[in-house]
């Protein structure tokens, strides 16, 4: 019987390793080092001279929905960091999509070919050099675009820099140096306020419902200053797709078991390891 304890207690320790990640990686992404400030939640870097921080991207957002200026660093988005984001549904059938601020030769848009990063939708194209688009007031709305792409599937989101040709991918394992280059947060204070988009010629009061700011680094990892300021945006209407903790498998067969066969075993084992 004490083998039997001794045993179970060995899995159960063994997964939680698995679940917590290897060293270099922060949360549940694998986002490097640097953005390691020892809470467990990854916070991008303040490097860039000049250029407008994530922080502040919020800040017009917060501004625009009459909630003054709460944030003073980037840390202070932390509570706000939404570790999934790989996928998305759509909620409404139309996607929002507000250009908050944007770096130089950049194209975002939505990707349906989940395996391979095709069947790309492009929906913002910028070039020049990095400013707000917007404040989001009727006399200067936000930047926007719709789509309907997601509808009936799961979408992912891409930022292709025409000035290297590369692209990069919601979904990391896509990404060349298999990195996250983009990171949310569900900005859950904005919902049921109002701003004001501009869509084509049209300006329109969008009143937000599911708000998540994504932003962007343009550089491969390592060597990047991972601000992650090269483009930001507002999405709304859609919903992170959760993603099942990936197992280390250690030889011990979770390999085959899927996310509620998992839970029974775990409750097992614990069982076991109290009986």
């Amino acid at each position: 019987m004490l083998y039997h304890r001794l045993h179970a207690l060995c899995l159960v320790f063994l997964v939680g390793l698995a679940l917590a990640g290897g060293p270099g990686f922060v949360g549940a992404q694998p986002f490097s080092g640097n953005l390691n400030d020892g809470d467990g939640t990854p916070t991008p870097t303040q490097n860039s001279g000049g250029e407008h921080q994530i922080y502040q991207n919020a800040n017009r957002i917060y501004q625009a929905a009459g909630l003054g200026s709460p944030f003073t660093n980037n840390k202070g988005l932390d509570p706000f960091y939404a570790a999934s984001d790989t996928h998305w549904t759509n909620l409404t059938g139309t996607v929002a999509l507000i250009g908050i601020a944007a770096g130089d030769s950049n194209t975002f848009g939505v990707y349906s070919n989940l395996g391979t990063g095709g069947d790309q939708t492009p929906l913002f194209v910028q070039s020049g050099s990095q400013d707000f688009q917007g404040a989001g007031t009727l006399a200067d709305p936000f930047k926007g675009a719709v789509t309907t792409v997601g509808q009936t599937s799961t979408v992912g989101f891409y930022l292709n820099d025409t000035s290297t040709t590369k692209t990069y991918y919601s979904d990391a394992s896509l990404n060349g140096d298999k990195m996250d280059h983009m990171i949310s947060y569900q900005l859950t204070d904005l919902i049921g306020k109002t701003i004001y988009v501009k869509v084509g010629t049209e300006t329109k009061a969008i009143t937000l419902q599911n708000p998540y700011l994504i932003a962007w680094e343009d550089r491969d990892i390592p060597g990047a200053d991972e601000d992650f300021n090269d483009m930001v945006l507002l999405v709304d209407k859609v919903a992170a797709v959760p993603v099942p903790a990936s197992f280390v498998l250690f030889g011990l067969g979770f390999g085959g078991l899927g996310l509620t066969a998992w839970r029974r075993r775990l409750r097992a084992l614990w069982a076991l390891a109290a009986a």
